[in-house]
């Protein structure tokens, strides 16, 4: 066994498995030598030995199929692990606590259990424990007696000496092997690290001397357009620095860079003070650090099953209210049809707030596929680009929080062909990224309604060939970061869908919501089939559980004392789900990045029975084809 290899812990029992099943129980032994080491004097073969003679004695014989015990790296050289491999026993060696073992074993044995139930020629199933931990209350020790129902007996070792006293379940037993020295292992392998530093090409200036208001215009148009092509994530956050006098509380501009801060982005804010420039972080957090580390299963996020067909993808409309009135809808929606666009609608009205305007009889209009918001309400008395703003603003989040699923959006507002706007730099770069602009403003139609709807329908736009456009996303590849579909979803996309939702301390007031948007995100990514195995890990002591039960949402507590507790206890879970399932399915953990030593051995595992197991953000999967320009922050 090479050293990379005796470094883990979570074994796969599929190839241990024998041929020759002779015995109708099987035996899986799972061996803590820190707390109980080999006696002195024993060898591989002979520890074996006596451990299948032991096994054989037992008053159900059953067949020893696997022997996996767990040490700490200064134990065990690499080539003593091979001389234990060879002799039928699996040496997980590497350097760790007490707690990263007895996950390491409780997370076998419930993978044991799994692949075991697979083969219907061992009827009986016995585990063999050998540790102290079974005496104490812990995790472990839980987890250990729930798995008594599906490993009947279940034997284990708390001392040499077995106490008098035993369970229903769960029966102490003893016995002697004979000792032999084990020789100490040399050095531990020690790990460098690259680190790489980037640099951005350095940008153009921009003139634009005089108007204050058309600078912060351009500057915050500028901004969201940079963030929606280059994408910043968990794992490569990239910094945004801004200098400027015009960061009011409450302004868009301002209210652009907090939702920024939240989406991974570290932005630097420098005001100039006398002859000076005040440098300080947006967040009041400590200074943030690039985490160019891989979080346990975060490189493939959920990405959507569809191919893009615009025919029937969901479409916006962005709507000026005094740019076009009231009576553009009965002209709009026919145009709509003719051009073979079936799917929902969702209008966004804008009005200053001065004006004296109602959409009152569109906001009681509700369809499954037809929808007014409420009114945007933008103050453009003193600053005559403050709506326009606001709308791109709201377009460009729109298509960051839609990601890989294009959609189709309609502009409907007076002309900005004046050059005065970002507004066609903002559509071609929508257009960059697959998405569907039917319409935008234009210079030969100032509103829509009967007399203009024949100039308005020869200008939108056919919907485009969804295969072709995935071709030109491909191709601008450079200019985006969008998730990748794996074969693996590919294979799986009509199979049934489970979610693990990662709470922690901060859950939020309204599960019910919360999890709706989570099921509606998941269906429009295409996985339909979503199990209403609802389970949610929280800490102990959370107000909240209550409101979960009534949600129908089963809360799973997780002492404080476990720190990993709640990972663990969701790795469980996982593993027992695996038994429900006579076909594969595909898991989906919703959690904020996590390092977890664990975690990715079981996602391992899970690939080797054919499951697929998708990690995804909540903050995402809650802004998912929204229009907003706030972030989930706000939702939570």
């Amino acid at each position: 066994m090479s050293a990379s290899t005796a470094d883990t812990f979570t074994y796969s029992t599929i190839e241990t498995i024998m041929s020759n099943r002779k015995y109708r129980g099987c035996i899986g032994v799972f061996w803590d030598v820190v707390d109980f080491p080999f006696p002195d004097g024993s060898s591989p073969a002979s520890i074996y030995h006596n451990l299948k003679v032991f096994v054989q004695s037992l008053p159900c014989p059953a067949e020893l199929i696997s022997v996996m015990v767990y040490a700490d790296k200064s134990t065990f050289s690499d080539e003593l692990v091979d001389d234990f491999k060879k002799a039928g026993i699996t040496i997980f060696s590497r350097q760790a606590d007490e707690y990263t073992r007895y996950r390491a074993m409780s997370l076998d044995i419930a993978w044991w259990e799994a692949d075991v139930s697979l083969y219907r020629t061992f009827r009986r199933k016995v585990v063999l424990v050998i540790s102290r931990e079974v005496q104490r209350e812990s995790l472990f020790s839980t987890f250990f007696k729930s798995m008594a129902s599906l490993c009947k007996p279940i034997y284990f070792t708390p001392a040499h000496d077995p106490p008098t006293t035993r369970t229903s379940y769960l029966e102490p037993i003893s016995f002697i092997l004979p000792s032999e020295p084990i020789p100490q292992s040399v050095t531990e392998d020690e790990e460098s690290l690259d680190h790489s530093d980037e640099t951005e090409p350095d940008s153009p200036i921009e003139s634009k001397q005089g108007d204050r208001y058309r600078r912060v215009h351009k500057m915050s148009t500028d901004i969201a357009l940079w963030a929606m092509e280059n994408p910043a994530t968990y794992f490569e956050p990239r910094t945004l620095m801004v200098i400027s006098k015009n960061m009011e509380q409450g302004t868009d501009f301002r209210n652009t860079l907090e939702a920024l801060d939240n989406r991974h982005y570290n932005v630097l804010l420098g005001q100039p003070v006398d002859e000076l420039i005040r440098v300080e972080w947006l967040s009041n957090d400590v200074l943030p650090k690039h985490r160019r580390e891989e979080a346990a299963g975060f490189s493939h996020r959920v990405a959507s099953l569809h191919v893009p067909n615009f025919y029937l993808c969901d479409t916006l409309i962005i709507w000026d209210v005094l740019g076009c009135p009231t009576d553009f809808f009965p002209s709009v929606f026919p145009v709509l049809g003719k051009k073979d666009y079936h799917d929902r609608v969702s209008i966004r009205p804008y009005a200053d707030v001065d004006d004296v305007v109602s959409v009152d009889d569109l906001l009681k209009k509700r369809s499954e596929w037809f929808k007014c918001e409420p009114i945007i309400r933008v103050s453009s008395k003193v600053d005559k680009y403050a709506k326009v703003t606001r709308m791109l603003l709201d377009i460009m989040f729109w298509a960051m929080n839609n990601d890989d699923a294009p959609q189709n959006l309609l502009l409907i507002s007076k002309s900005f062909e004046d050059g005065t706007t970002a507004c066609d730099t903002v559509m071609k770069a929508l257009e960059r990224r697959g998405f569907n602009v039917i319409f935008r403003p234009c210079d030969k139609i100032s509103s829509v309604d009967e007399s203009t709807v024949e100039i308005f329908e020869s200008l939108c736009e056919n919907p485009p060939d969804g295969r072709q456009t995935l071709v030109t996303i491909k191709q601008n590849l450079d200019l985006f970061q969008g998730r990748i579909l794996t074969n693996k979803s590919r294979k799986l996309s009509k199979y049934p869908v489970v979610l693990f939702w990662l709470a922690g301390k901060r859950p939020p007031s309204d599960p019910r919501k919360i999890w709706s948007i989570f099921e509606s995100a998941m269906e429009k990514k295409g996985y339909n089939d979503i199990e209403r195995f609802t389970r949610v890990y929280i800490d102990e002591g959370n107000e909240m559980i209550k409101e979960y039960q009534k949600a129908h949402i089963h809360p799973i507590i997780i002492p404080e004392k476990d720190a990993c507790g709640e990972f663990h206890q969701m790795l469980l879970d996982m593993v027992t789900k695996t038994r429900n399932f006579i076909s594969p399915a595909n898991f989906v953990v919703i959690s904020e990045p996590f390092e977890d030593p664990m975690c990715d051995l079981v996602v391992q595992g899970m690939k080797l029975r054919n499951f697929n197991v998708l990690f995804e953000l909540p903050e995402y999967l809650l802004t998912f084809g929204s229009s907003s320009l706030w972030s989930a922050k706000n939702i939570l």
